[in-house]
């Protein structure tokens, strides 16, 4: 098949091959435009702090709590758990104001505890970890919302509040799991979003 057997996460090696010669008849089926600028970088635009494969989270955050775990229902790919309230601190380098998300996993109703996030003092949004459609109630998935714009140049505290800390009390649930921080191109990304395949537990 295309995808990995043990996960179905990522590509098998047929996958990559159809998918270089997907890209590939795409690339040349298409005139360059004469003014495109191919020396700009990906990161004059985009700030992705992915820490689902590395593990390594760049951002000051509460400490006593969280925890970068590895997914044990995928070895090689980590979460930072936030079992209790707490913050981050985040920066846009950017010259312009840009939104800010965050990227979480998700599963059936219960599995992770949901939280409200917030900029300081601001009013907060929801961040549902509830997967609605019923394919996927004994799975895992990652889902991207937005929480708030930063302003150039600035830092803000994101906080992070659980809304039913009864699910872990009563070892029910999972701790709420932050995968993630993005600062994207600001005309490119919607409200929420699912990014990556869904995994078995």
């Amino acid at each position: 098949g295309y995808f990995e057997q043990s996960h179905h996460l990522h590509l098998s090696k047929l996958g990559h091959e159809a998918m270089a010669r997907f890209i590939r008849m795409i690339v040349t089926s298409q005139p360059l435009p004469d003014d495109m600028d191919v020396h700009s970088d990906w990161d004059t635009t985009d700030a992705c702090h992915d820490w689902f494969e590395t593990g390594s989270c760049p951002f000051e955050h509460s400490s006593d709590k969280w925890t970068m775990r590895e997914i044990t229902a995928l070895p090689g790919r980590y979460a930072l758990d936030v079992p209790s309230a707490g913050w981050m601190k985040v920066k846009n380098d950017f010259d312009d104001a840009r939104t800010v998300y965050l990227a979480y996993l998700a599963g059936h109703a219960g599995l992770y505890s949901p939280v409200i996030a917030r900029f300081d003092d601001e009013p907060g949004v929801i961040l549902n970890t509830t997967v609605d459609d019923y394919l996927y109630t004994q799975k895992h998935y990652t889902k991207t919302t937005a929480i708030g714009i930063l302003a150039p140049h600035s830092e803000v505290n994101i906080i992070l509040t659980l809304i039913d800390s009864t699910l872990l009390n009563d070892n029910l649930g999972e701790p709420f799991r932050l995968l993630g921080v993005i600062l994207p191109d600001p005309i490119a990304v919607p409200k929420e979003i699912g990014f990556g395949t869904y995994f078995v537990s």
